[in-house]
């Protein structure tokens, strides 16, 4: 009986400690950074919040996100980033009640060295940037995911055909880490004139 009741005071006491220790740490954290916590469920348990960092002189917000653990297809950890894009766009951005209306918002998925970056995330979305390192995705589906983004920078860029580009709103800059035709050039300036495109082919500069 003694014994019983030791346990249960141990048990106790271990869970004060524990209590104790998590409102510390969650009374520690920045209001930003609970802001970015609250979209735990579409985030987790795929990826952890590695750091959020705010300048609030150029009224910027970094956000890094690591990947943790394989997800049943592909296609899966290539939505889930499109799923908290639009999460901390809505609680940062969108949200009337957010004091960072007027920020703009970088979000980078770490897969060292693997990388998918969105940059330039803006309440008006007019400045959005796609950026790949080493994490393929088909452009028709940056498209479908990212159609009103203006830049976009893509080491490993996969497309069966250039026209794949036309789901995009608006672009102002495309640079692409393999050969694009004269052909395929003229394609994507038929559809965004003032593009600036640039790829492996060497400058006449």
């Amino acid at each position: 009986m003694k014994k019983a009741k030791k346990a249960i005071t141990v048990i106790l006491s271990m869970l004060l400690i524990i209590s104790a220790a998590l409102l510390v740490y969650f009374q520690t954290r920045s209001p930003l950074e609970k802001a970015v916590r609250s979209c735990l469920d579409v985030y987790y348990p795929f990826w952890w919040l590695s750091s959020v960092k705010e300048d609030a002189e150029e009224k910027k917000i970094d956000i890094r996100f690591t990947y943790k653990e394989d997800m049943r297809t592909l296609e899966e950890r290539r939505y889930s980033m499109k799923e908290i894009y639009e999460a901390v766009a809505d609680v940062l951005l969108k949200n009337e009640e957010s004091s960072y209306q007027d920020y703009s918002v970088d979000i980078l998925f770490d897969d060292t060295p693997k990388r998918f970056g969105i940059r330039n995330i803006t309440a008006d979305g007019q400045s959005l940037g796609i950026y790949e390192y080493y994490i393929p995705m088909q452009l028709k589906k940056i498209a479908e995911y990212f159609p009103e983004a203006r830049v976009l920078e893509m080491d490993m860029t996969h497309y069966d055909d250039i026209q794949e580009i036309s789901g995009f709103s608006e672009l102002e800059y495309v640079e692409f880490r393999c050969y694009l035709s004269e052909e395929e050039k003229a394609y994507i300036w038929s559809l965004y004139p003032d593009c600036v495109i640039k790829d492996l082919t060497p400058s006449n500069d």
